[in-house]
């Protein structure tokens, strides 16, 4: 009879984060300019330069409108603390048809998705408070309730009812969500809006074909379970005196039985 397998996995109780898609046209003239934002958007040092650099005053104008949604920095004290919001995208490809008001015509387009999902790191605040109880629970609550609500960051804190763990984690979700706006906007966003306008500048595309509109999709009650590794015990390599030809189907060889890491909480 064969043992049970009983994997080492966990499932986790549900975590917070933003859900956001960005809609582009499949166009080459994006594609460098697109690839290499995504993954100097993994060097934060490459996203705090693009915040000093001369690019400034041409975001500070991109967010004007709405600069109470996402704040631009008001000090460079604020660029040097930009965390790590970006973990990693995906990128996928459908078939778009929309109606041109412009020209009165329908017309097909190939639209490629960028998905990204953004999730704050708690983790600070669970270290903590990490001798209560009942703290991990309440802090992932609290953390998912404040990106659902449609009240502002200074609506929720007038809450005489809100304990120490609940405000602590809505100021940090507050900081956190503006940064991953600027990330977003004032990064991903300007820097294919830059290269839209350098393509115009230089005669490579005429301000009629260019895009009228760029969109970008978030949904704020997103819910991540993961399902984690916990424990694996590592197995010494079997012996190839222990290994029985007629047991592994072939008549000579080698073979093992790898060892896993133990994977650390998340």
């Amino acid at each position: 009879m064969n043992p049970q397998i009983i994997p080492p996995y966990k499932f986790m109780r549900g975590e917070g984060g933003i859900f956001v898609e960005l809609y582009l046209p499949k166009k080459p003239s994006f594609q460098g300019t697109l690839y290499d934002t995504l993954v100097k958007g993994f060097q934060i040092q490459e996203v705090r330069s693009h915040f000093r650099s001369d690019k400034a005053p041409g975001i500070k104008a991109m967010l004007e409108r709405f600069k109470t949604s996402v704040r631009f920095f008001e000090s460079d004290a604020e660029i040097a603390a930009f965390p790590s919001v970006f973990r990693g995208y995906s990128v996928y490809e459908v078939d778009g048809v929309f109606y041109n008001t412009s020209k009165n015509e329908i017309q097909n387009e190939r639209t490629q998705v960028i998905r990204i999902m953004f999730r704050p790191d708690l983790a600070r605040i669970i270290q903590k408070y990490k001798h209560d109880d009942d703290a991990v629970t309440r802090i992932n609550r609290t953390a998912k309730a404040y990106l659902r609500s449609p009240k502002t960051h200074d609506e929720i804190m007038q809450d005489p009812e809100l304990d120490e763990i609940q405000r602590e984690v809505a100021n940090y979700l507050d900081t956190w969500s503006n940064y991953v706006g600027l990330f977003l906007f004032g990064f991903i966003v300007y820097e294919i809006c830059e290269q839209i306008t350098r393509l115009c500048a230089r005669g490579e595309m005429k301000w009629d074909d260019a895009e009228d509109e760029l969109w970008v999709t978030s949904f704020w009650n997103l819910t991540i379970n993961p399902i984690t590794l916990v424990s694996v015990q590592r197995r010494r390599p079997l012996r190839q005196s222990q290994i029985s030809p007629r047991r592994w189907g072939y008549g000579g060889g080698q073979a093992h039985q790898a060892g896993l890491k133990r994977s650390p909480l998340r």
